[in-house]
């Protein structure tokens, strides 16, 4: 490894840990969002539908965007649009 680029030895498998027990908790879109006035990258929301979150950003100020998927699109959201859900994925 070239000198300066070290990496922690647990930073990649923390986060890919987190990102699998992610997906396997279900969540719930609590509120609507149109990603149209955001452009790419982003998915629509709808009141009820399943979402499987792939990443939160680890920053204060990022956690406010998740990344997820609602059916077959992929793309970020608000994190506050979706809440843990008690019942499995539909």
């Amino acid at each position: 490894m070239a000198e300066g680029s070290e990496v922690s030895e647990t930073s990649l498998p923390a986060q890919v840990a987190s990102a699998v027990a992610l997906q396997l908790i279900p969540w719930r879109a609590i509120q609507r969002f149109e990603s149209e006035t955001y452009g790419e990258g982003y998915i629509d929301l709808h009141v009820g539908d399943d979402i499987v979150p792939l990443l939160t950003p680890p920053g204060e100020d990022d956690a406010q965007w998740m990344y997820g998927r609602n059916g077959t699109h992929t793309g970020w959201f608000p994190a506050k649009f979706v809440e843990e859900s008690r019942e499995s994925f539909r």
